[in-house]
């Protein structure tokens, strides 16, 4: 036993002893039968205070999934028995369960014309603090088939639960594959309002709910995360080198070959990269994809190129640390920058706007 080992290593080997058919090995926790690969990190740490993250790899995954526990906890064998009681618990059960086929069917999502159909299982609530969960209803319950219009086209999607109460304030928050949906969030927190306080200053609950999707409505998706981040590296480099407008979907063009992802990056580059500079503008969930005067309403999370263009955005300006010049050659044609533009010159200020993003897309184009 490794008790004088990081924590981070020391909750993956408590981990294995917890789970079934597992393995250790350089640094990672394997899950041969289901094809899962975890790691674990600690970003952060102050006195006793902790947040540990795993991170989860698998085939179907279009994305890293992270799963997080946070707490206190005075030594490293403490906060190491923390984190793992809690992921063997409530986080590795379900997504094994829901990797194999188990779960409750949802009722059939169209999406683009096509028909998908999904599983879904809840984990166990892991509640800290209180004693009981508010109207003795998971928060799984409060979501429901609310959540069937922001699944897309992904194998796998994971939804991330948590309500806090501290006295008098409640905090909420709804995450599909680690992006919170506002109107999830606004659905939990009745639940945190309704909550009577216990004994303690604060209590809060968390719960995941996995989907993954069967396999006679999946579909292929032409590119992946990592060709949808590296597309938008270079989709910067040519914004910042000054080329038109007019010429970059051709110039994006040639170096992919789904022309639907070049549309993808060039719509939501300049709107990520604004929304990073003004995060107080409030964003719908619903994009409108427009052409030839028709729209079609999808939800953000249903856009694949969402995630890998945004963390594409935020390595270049950590990495790169871009000028002013620079930085207004990807934002200056950004729709959200011209709505607060003429939001403040009415006298509105940005925090009290909530905009819905609309991108122009072509005849061909394919939601992915």
């Amino acid at each position: 036993m490794l008790k004088d080992s990081a924590p981070e290593a020391r909750t993956l080997e408590l981990l294995s002893g917890q789970l079934e058919g597992v393995q250790l090995e350089q640094g990672a926790l394997l899950l041969p039968d289901d094809g899962l690969r975890v790691t674990a990190a600690l970003p952060y740490r102050e006195g006793a205070g902790f947040q540990l993250e795993v991170r989860v790899e698998h085939p179907d995954f279009f994305e890293t999934m992270t799963g997080s526990v946070a707490g206190y906890a005075e030594t490293d064998e403490a906060l190491a028995q923390s984190a793992a009681g809690e992921l063997g618990r409530a986080l590795f059960p379900a997504l094994r369960a829901v990797l194999r086929g188990r779960g409750r069917a949802l009722p059939v999502m169209l999406l683009w014309g096509r028909e998908h159909r999904f599983r879904a299982c809840a984990s166990e609530v892991v509640i800290l603090g209180g004693c009981g969960l508010p109207g003795g209803r998971d928060l799984w319950s409060r979501i429901g088939e609310e959540i069937l219009s922001y699944l897309g086209s992904k194998t796998v999607y994971w939804l991330r639960l948590y309500i806090a109460r501290v006295g008098e304030d409640v905090s909420c928050e709804a995450r599909l594959n680690g992006w919170e949906v506002p109107e999830l969030t606004e659905l939990l927190s009745q639940a945190a309002r309704e909550w009577p306080l216990g004994e303690g200053t604060m209590q809060s609950a968390k719960q995941y709910v996995f989907f993954a999707q069967e396999r006679e409505t999946r579909v292929r998706c032409p590119y992946t995360w990592e060709d949808a981040w590296l597309l938008t590296g270079a989709a910067i480099r040519f914004f910042e080198t000054g080329i038109k407008y007019e010429a970059l979907p051709g110039a994006l063009g040639k170096l992919t070959d789904v022309p639907s992802l070049a549309e993808d990056v060039l719509s939501l580059l300049p709107e990520h990269m604004t929304h990073m500079f003004l995060p107080q503008v409030r964003l719908s969930s619903t994009v409108l994809l427009q052409r030839d005067g028709r729209e079609a309403a999808v939800r953000f999370t249903q856009m694949r190129a969402w995630d890998p263009v945004y963390r594409a955005a935020v390595n270049h300006l950590r990495r790169d640390r871009p000028d002013k010049r620079r930085l207004l050659r990807i934002v200056g044609g950004s729709a959200i920058s011209h709505a607060v533009n003429r939001a403040m010159e009415a006298g509105t200020g940005p925090e009290e706007l909530l905009l819905s993003q609309a991108f122009m897309i072509s005849e061909s184009y394919q939601l992915w």
